[in-house]
This record gives C-alpha cells, sequence and structure tokens, in this order.
C-alpha cells in the first residue's frame, strides 16, 4: 500500500476547504469547495492510484478540517509512547532532555 507525504497548506483567499474523507480501509485530505467535491475528489484519487485495488464501502466519511483546536484533541507525551512500545532506552533519554530543558 503506497503511503503518501504531503503538506496542508492554505492560502487566506482560498475559497476551498480540507476535508478528511475515510472509506473502508483508507483516508485521504483533500482540497475542495464542497463536501461532494471532496468525495469525489477523494475517491477518484484513490481508485486512480490504486486501481482495483482500492476498497470502497458503502458510504464515504467527509469531515471538514475547522483552523480552530478541536475539543476531541489529545496531546500525549513521546517519552511515555516510546516506553509503551518497548523503545525505553530512547524513553529515558527523550526524557533526560525534558527535566534538562526545565533545569
Amino acid at each position: 500500500m503506497p503511503i503518501f507525504f504531503f503538506m496542508l497548506i492554505k492560502f487566506d483567499e482560498e475559497k476551498d476547504s480540507y476535508y478528511l474523507c475515510s472509506c473502508s480501509d483508507w483516508s485521504l485530505v483533500v482540497l475542495a469547495g464542497d463536501v461532494n467535491e471532496a468525495a469525489n475528489k477523494s475517491v477518484g484519487m484513490i481508485t486512480k492510484e490504486l486501481g482495483n485495488g482500492a476498497n470502497i464501502s458503502a458510504c464515504l466519511r467527509v469531515k471538514k478540517i475547522e483552523e480552530k483546536v478541536e475539543i476531541s484533541d489529545h496531546l500525549v507525551r513521546m517519552d511515555q509512547i516510546l516506553s509503551d512500545i518497548g523503545m525505553y532506552k530512547e524513553s529515558k533519554a527523550l526524557k533526560e532532555i525534558f527535566n534538562n530543558d526545565r533545569d
């Protein structure tokens, strides 16, 4: 499965918005004028890239990405994540960096 990396840039004068489109086993962010255009662009892009290998489901979830921070956002400390996935040495090193910044 290909992995795409990109940067989201939106200029003030731009009327289009970013939308997160999710379906089956994939998600894609597209720049579009409305929900329907976002849905069409995302399915078009994923089927063009994956062809017959593109999985689709009965519906597509489209969410407009707002500029404000949502209440559902969570911040998780990176040293805790590293520890949780078994990277104890890296977690300890990062924690020491955090502690040195406070001193």
